[in-house]
Formats: structure tokens, C-alpha cells, sequence
């Protein structure tokens, strides 16, 4: 559909961060929120199909303040175009898109609403609520704030909050202190993302506590899985300074639960190799 407000074509439309929520007229700058209705096929090997797209209405200033946040660009990796650019042609638009995809952001630097929403609850804007909460985090902000982020549904919010860990001063070492105090997952998964800050013997101590962990954790298998997981997966991740686990996750290997969970066992022998 074209626009309301100055009739541009719909081809100027970019959406704005997410792919359902709102989108943004690139020659104006009007902003829309929509509900899309799909219908789901009953193959599930076919992709569903879209029935029909509505403008949901919504208070002025609630656009406005959604309207801060940058637009997304079509072509491949979804790069960013900041709110205030108005490209009034498709030429424009293509130069725009081009130079996005050339100088990329970060949703960090992108650009977002300078002040908190003016209400939380608008059902089809709940991310971009979330979002604004992460990018408000700061190095001071508590750990488990940032990490609560990584198991968000939306994965801009989730990148969003591992762009804050991994630009956080002194986080893998936050982190390894974490371990016995936070959700072990979570702790994992930030672990992940720093661990190319830490030196190799703080790699090796890490693996070791790991190691000591999964050897507790063993006896209670079947009621830990979910950390498990977390911790097999990371060793996996941290190279050769996995050795140091390397009896702990042997004995992982007898248990009943690997021999029932193939993951499991692939997720070993990654650790182990």
C-alpha cells in the first residue's frame, strides 16, 4: 500500500529493526505499526502464507518514540539506515541502502529513542521495548540484567545484549565468578561470547571448574541436563584448553543419559577432540 501521508510507493517501505511490528515510510518517515494474519499450511514443508496486513492504531507518541529506532535494509544481513534518513526516490533508497551495507552499525550506534517508552503494553511493540532495555544497559548495569537478554525470542535483542557483554570491561572474568550464582546456561552462553578476551591459562582454569562441575552434576544427571548441556557445549567451545575436563567428560560418556541423547554424545566427542 502506498503512503497515507505523502503517497510514496510501498517499495520506500523498510521496516523498522524487526520483521513484525512496525514500518517506516523512507520518503516521509511516517511510521505504521501492522498485524499480519497468516495462514498455516497442512503441509508442514510449505512456508505459510500471508493473508492480510492491517494498520493497528496506536497513540502518537508511542510512534514517535518507535519511530527513533533505525530501519532495515532489504538486501542480505539486514544492515541498518538510521531513522533520520529520507530517501525520497528508489534511487535514494538504493544509494542508502548501499552505503548501510558498506559502513555497517551495530544496533548499538544505530541509533534508538532517547527516552523510555511512553507505555510498555502495546502488545505488537514488546520488543522494541526490550530492545530499548538492553541498549540502556550500561558496564555498571548487574550482570544478570544483560543476561537475562540472551534467551529473548527476538534475535536482535538477543545480539543487542551480546554486543553489551562482549564491549563489557572485565565480563569473562564476571562471568566465571557467575557460574555457582546465576542460571548456569546463561552464564555459559556469555562465557561463549567473551572467551576470546581471556588468556589461555584462564581458559584452562575455566575448563578445569567445568570439569569439577560436570563431576558433581553426574550423580544427579537425569534432574541437571539443562547444565549440563551448557557445560559440554562450552567446553566444546573453548579449544585445546578443553583437556582439562577431558576425565570429567569420560566419565560423562558411561553415564545412562549419553547413551540415551546423541546430541549429547556429539557434544562430547566435539569437547573431547
Amino acid at each position: 500500500m502506498s503512503c497515507p501521508a505523502c503517497g510514496a510507493d510501498a517499495a520506500l517501505e523498510r521496516k523498522v529493526v524487526f520483521d513484525a511490528g512496525a514500518i517506516a515510510c523512507m520518503a516521509c518517515g511516517l511510521v505504521r505499526v501492522m498485524a499480519s494474519e497468516w495462514r498455516e499450511p497442512d503441509n508442514p514443508h510449505l512456508d505459510r502464507e500471508l493473508v492480510s496486513t492491517s494498520v493497528v492504531p496506536t497513540e502518537p507518541e508511542l510512534l514517535a518514540w518507535v519511530g527513533a529506532f533505525p530501519r532495515v535494509t532489504r538486501m542480505p544481513g539486514g544492515h541498518f539506515i538510521r531513522a533520520s534518513v529520507r530517501t525520497p526516490t528508489r534511487d535514494a533508497l538504493d544509494a542508502a541502502e548501499r552505503e548501510a551495507v558498506s559502513t555497517p552499525a551495530t544496533l548499538a550506534n544505530a541509533g534508538r529513542p532517547e527516552n523510555p517508552p511512553p507505555r510498555r503494553d502495546h502488545p505488537f511493540l514488546t520488543s522494541y521495548v526490550a530492545l530499548w532495555d538492553v541498549l540502556s544497559l550500561d558496564d555498571e548495569s548487574p550482570l544478570a540484567s544483560v543476561l537475562a537478554f540472551l534467551k529473548h525470542d527476538e534475535v536482535r535483542v538477543r545480539h543487542a545484549a551480546e554486543q553489551k557483554l562482549e564491549a563489557r570491561p572485565n565480563a569473562f572474568a564476571e562471568l566465571t565468578v557467575s557460574m555457582n550464582t546465576l542460571p548456569l546456561p546463561l552464564v555459559a552462553r556469555g562465557i561463549a561470547i567473551t572467551r576470546a578476551k581471556a588468556r589461555p591459562d584462564a581458559l584452562e582454569r575455566l575448563a578445569a571448574t567445568l570439569g569439577q562441575q560436570l563431576i558433581e552434576m553426574i550423580p544427579n544427571a537425569p534432574d541437571r541436563e539443562l547444565d549440563i548441556d551448557a557445560v559440554v557445549d562450552l567446553l566444546g567451545k573453548l579449544g585445546p584448553a578443553a583437556s582439562s575436563a577431558r576425565d570429567a567428560l569420560r566419565r560423562l560418556q558411561e553415564t545412562d543419559l549419553a547413551s540415551r541423547r546423541s546430541t549429547l554424545r556429539a557434544a562430547i566427542e566435539r569437547a573431547l577432540a
